[in-house]
């Protein structure tokens, strides 16, 4: 990586700073309170590890893979293609990861005795 890609990305990242920390206050919240709630913690260390994995390799993937494109001659439609392809799939993944912070939120509530249903 060259330096001006380097500094690119470490930009990108400071950018992204208070959601990349509040991805580590999830984590550390979730590990101190596993004994407490496994299978909960479990889903909130997996789906904070897996968006901030996304985070880190997502913006990298996201600055390299259009000056990739264009070093190998592809048109700017191709590259758009792409691009709009990879934050689709980028998507797909961040909705998965937060319907498993949602389910670890709600889903083992048991409901109320005095639950009105």
């Amino acid at each position: 990586m060259e330096r001006d890609q380097l500094f690119a990305y470490l930009s990108s990242l400071l950018a992204h700073l208070p959601l990349l920390i509040a991805y580590g206050v999830a984590v550390s919240l979730a590990v101190a309170r596993w004994h407490r709630h496994p299978s909960v913690s479990a889903l909130v260390v997996i789906a904070t590890a897996v968006l901030l994995l996304e985070a880190l390799v997502g913006r990298y993937l996201g600055m390299w893979l259009p000056v990739r494109m264009h070093q190998e001659g592809r048109s700017a439609a191709e590259v758009g293609l792409m691009l709009g392809a990879y934050s689709f799939g980028m998507s797909v993944v961040a909705a998965g990861c937060w319907g498993m912070l949602i389910a670890a939120i709600f889903g083992w509530r048991s409901s109320s005795v005095n639950d009105p249903r």
